[in-house]
């Protein structure tokens, strides 16, 4: 009765505690611990953590349950995920130039291309599947029009994908009547592939 008596205590005794974290910065665990990023709070008091980005360190100071739960958090969200390198094949017929660009990003990180010759703008953000399938999520800004649209690929897949077109609208005025006239303009087309690249971890540079 006495030992059960002991490890209800020792259960709810405020200890403390550091977990050493390798790949995500420590402040960004802790928001989600306290429930940013549309997560629910993990802990019923989440002011029990705090985050030193400088040491890479999440403190913990709470009863035994609840080192346990962020200690297992941590190591669910603390991977070293995978970067992508991206190709993308930019075509324009309409401006007779076309040309190849390849740029590496990691899940989540945002990547934009504006071009100025045929005034097109683009947000690409990729997320990684489970599957190691990649969904796109892609906001495309051009020729007064603005859209979004998202597709998924698979590793070495090429996806060509028509950004499509925008109406130009002209007024011309004839004494007391306006006409106006309908003009589609091309916008240029972009070619999409992926693949993994082996994940690296972070080395701290010597100065």
């Amino acid at each position: 009765m006495l030992s059960l008596a002991c490890a209800a205590v020792f259960a709810h005794a405020s200890i403390q505690f550091e977990i050493p974290v390798r790949f995500l910065r420590p402040s960004r665990i802790v928001a989600m611990i306290q429930g940013a990023e549309g997560r629910p709070a993990l802990l019923p008091d989440p002011s029990v953590v705090q985050a030193d980005d400088a040491n890479w360190i999440v403190r913990v100071k709470g009863s035994a349950d609840e080192v346990t739960q962020v200690r297992y958090f941590v190591k669910l969200v603390d991977v070293l995920k995978p970067t992508m390198q991206l190709k993308i094949h930019v075509d324009s017929p309409a401006d007779r130039f076309g040309y190849d660009l390849t740029t590496s990003l990691r899940s989540g990180q945002k990547w934009r291309m504006s071009e100025d010759a045929t005034g097109t703008n683009v947000v690409l953000s990729p997320r990684l599947n489970d599957d190691n399938t990649c969904t796109f999520f892609c906001e495309v800004e051009g020729a007064g029009s603005k859209w979004s649209t998202t597709f998924r690929l698979k590793e070495g897949q090429v996806l060509p994908f028509v950004l499509g077109s925008a109406i130009k609208r002209e007024v011309r005025t004839d004494g007391t009547k306006i006409t106006e006239k309908l003009e589609s303009v091309p916008l240029p087309s972009l070619t999409f592939s992926y693949r993994l690249e082996k994940a690296k971890p972070y080395v701290r540079s010597k100065v």
